[in-house]
């Protein structure tokens, strides 16, 4: 399984945006920062792939001082792999 994360170093602003994309019906989710990923706050937000655009044009029309960047992330045989995009 594939998922994208948007990491900040704060937790208000990955709420912020969470409610953004819900408010615009994109499927997503707050997690924990993986840990191999060793960023942030301790949370994200994790999304499909398919709504990538959208999430980068939400992230366009509003001011996140603290956004650290986007991550792939991928679960596999109960690992998980983080690279940045």
């Amino acid at each position: 399984m594939i998922n994208i994360i948007a990491a900040f170093r704060s937790r208000s602003q990955s709420m912020r945006l969470f409610q953004l994309a819900k408010s615009n019906n994109i499927p997503c989710c707050i997690i924990n920062t993986p840990r191999e990923a060793s960023i942030g706050c301790g949370i994200s937000v994790s999304y499909a792939p398919e709504y990538h655009s959208v999430m980068q044009n939400l992230y366009r029309r509003c001011s996140f001082n603290s956004f650290i960047g986007w991550y792939k992330m991928t679960k596999m045989n109960g690992r998980i792999l983080v690279e940045k995009l």
